[in-house]
């Protein structure tokens, strides 16, 4: 997957203008390719919905498979659990090639990235979803909601300029 192409894609740009093959999963999620998927919205950037050039894409994520980008974007914890395959991610979407959790803050803190911000998600029933680093304009999610330096994301979202 072309990470560098899919991060140039202008946020609320049309799924059909934007030379990419999108596969519609559900609930406006598109896999674009092997690990990679974008959400999208059917309103426009001036909120107005357009069912006739829309939808129009937000988001992109890089997500280990289909179960984790529903975890990660519909917090439907059941569709992917803790694993201990968790592979790397994609160089483009880390921040000088440090991409575990204690790195992450590392680097984040040093300011040199942008603002920061870290977070958890909880369900309405109280369950934990995940954990989330914000640097910039990427955001990385993480299983565990203990604090494991050597821990490595299960999804990251580009935001869209």
């Amino acid at each position: 997957m072309n990470w560098k192409k899919l991060m140039k894609i202008k946020a609320w740009s049309p799924v059909k203008k934007c030379g990419i093959d999108f596969e519609f999963l559900k609930e406006g999620i598109y896999k674009l390719g092997d690990g990679a998927y974008a959400l999208t919205s059917a309103y426009n950037k001036s909120l107005i919905e357009d069912v006739k050039n829309g939808p129009f894409v937000n988001n992109i994520f890089w997500a280990l498979d289909d179960g984790a980008i529903y975890r990660c974007i519909l917090q439907e914890i059941e569709c992917f659990d803790e694993r201990t395959d968790i592979s790397r991610p994609p160089e483009e979407l880390t921040i000088k090639n440090n991409i575990t959790y204690g790195d992450l803050i590392k680097s984040a803190k040093t300011g040199k990235y942008g603002k920061y911000m870290e977070c958890a998600a909880y369900r309405a029933d109280g369950k934990f979803v995940h954990k989330i680093i914000d640097v910039g304009k990427l955001s990385y999610f993480f299983l565990d909601n203990a604090e494991i330096k050597d821990e490595l994301p299960y999804s990251i979202r580009c935001t869209l300029a």
